[in-house]
C-alpha cells in the first residue's frame, strides 16, 4: 500500500488477550510491554471477573508514555454488569506500558485484550 510521502507503508495488527491473576495487597503489576518506535494505537479492553472489596479497595488501568510519564490513570469500577465484576475499555497512542494498580482488597482476577494496529513504512 503506498503510505507517507511515496513511501510504501503496511498496516499491521497484533492481537492477544493476557489472562491475570493478583494477589491480595498493593501492586502495579505490568501486563504489556512496548520496547519499539513505531507508531501505533491500541484498544485495551479490561474486564475484572472477580475481586473481593474491601474499604479503600482502588484498581486502575495505568498507562506510561514512552517518555516514562504516567499518562493515563482509569479506574475500574467493580460493578455487576453482564456476570462482570467491572469492565473499562481504553484507547491509546504509543504506550510504552501498560500496568493493573491494586490497592487493598483481597485477589483480583481478569483479563487484558489488546488490539494493536501499527505502521512500518519502508522507503
Amino acid at each position: 500500500m503506498m503510505g507517507i510521502r511515496g513511501r510504501n507503508c503496511e498496516i499491521l495488527r497484533h492481537q492477544t488477550t493476557i489472562n491475570f491473576q493478583q494477589e491480595a495487597g498493593n501492586q502495579d503489576i505490568t501486563y504489556f510491554f512496548d520496547d519499539t518506535t513505531n507508531h501505533y494505537k491500541a484498544l485495551v479492553n479490561v474486564r475484572i471477573t472477580t475481586a473481593v472489596i474491601s474499604e479503600g479497595f482502588k484498581l486502575e488501568v495505568v498507562v506510561i508514555d514512552r517518555n516514562g510519564e504516567e499518562d493515563v490513570e482509569v479506574p475500574i469500577f467493580p460493578e455487576a454488569v453482564g456476570g462482570l465484576m467491572g469492565q473499562v475499555v481504553v484507547q491509546v497512542e504509543d504506550a510504552k506500558s501498560i500496568s493493573i494498580r491494586k490497592t487493598d482488597g483481597a485477589g483480583v482476577n481478569g483479563s487484558i485484550e489488546i488490539i494493536k494496529d501499527f505502521c512500518i513504512c519502508c522507503s
